[in-house]
């Protein structure tokens, strides 16, 4: 039975792994073709450096800056980086923050031993049970339930 469970543990892990590289190559491909459509109002200059936005609220999940020292770190002013943020990528900045956050909460409770409290800290949540409520929102699912399946 514990071999059964080895199996599955590395076909999940082989699944992530080429879901994350799929990701990547889509990042890549829309950056070099200049696939994505560029909203009306802002110059690829701007779309750059929403771009570069988008990474370091990525890069900075736990901690991230406020809205104004974000458009001071990327050379937008916080009106044209929150209407070209949601143009671009669908989601305002902090909704962004915020599905990236439940993304790696959901990669830790799949792929390691943490529990639903250092998954949360983790990701930068304080309140273990704000996590949870929002947890459940976006996967239906509370994450203890998803810590026991994995």
């Amino acid at each position: 039975m514990s071999i059964f469970l080895d199996k599955n543990i590395r076909y999940r892990s082989s699944l992530m792994m080429e879901a994350t590289a799929l990701e990547i190559l889509n990042r890549f491909m829309i950056q070099l073709f200049d696939l994505a459509p560029i909203p009306s109002g802002f110059s690829r200059e701007d779309i750059r450096k929403l771009h570069t936005a988008r990474e370091i609220m990525e890069a900075c999940m736990v901690d991230p800056p406020s809205l104004l020292a974000l458009s001071r770190q990327v050379g937008l002013n916080d009106f044209k980086l929150k209407k070209g943020f949601k143009a671009l990528f669908g989601s305002t900045v902090f909704e962004y923050l915020r599905q990236v956050r439940l993304d790696n909460a959901m990669k830790l409770l799949r792929n390691q031993d943490n529990n639903v409290t250092e998954a949360a800290i983790a990701v930068g949540y304080s309140n273990v049970s704000a996590f949870s409520q929002q947890f459940y929102r976006k996967f239906g699912v509370k994450p203890s339930e998803m810590k026991r399946i994995y």
